[in-house]
């Protein structure tokens, strides 16, 4: 499985354990894999989006999110952004390993 579908698969489930909701939450244009010096990072820039749909702050959404997001086995690092409307995620590894 490719970097990016592992994931966006990963968010999913975040995202749905998070907030247990009927409609889905996640659209598919929120997810970017970008990379930079070689190692790749990854964008969701859907925080906005969900804090306005369950009416909780962002960075309430995100922290949630951070914490069902299971990142053990690829070494990254996760930041929200300051106006915690995207989490970035940072890999140390270049994109090959993956």
């Amino acid at each position: 499985m490719k970097l990016q579908e592992l994931l966006t698969h990963r968010f999913i489930k975040a995202v749905k354990t998070a907030f247990p909701v009927r409609t889905p939450l996640i659209g598919p244009r929120w997810f970017k894999l970008a990379e930079r010096e070689g190692l790749p990072h990854f964008h969701f820039t859907g925080v906005g989006s969900i804090a306005k749909a369950v009416k909780l702050p962002s960075q309430v959404v995100a922290r949630r999110i951070l914490e069902g997001l299971n990142m053990r086995e690829l070494d990254a690092e996760a930041i929200i952004s300051p106006d915690a409307k995207v989490i970035v995620l940072k890999f140390h590894k270049p994109m090959a390993t993956y």
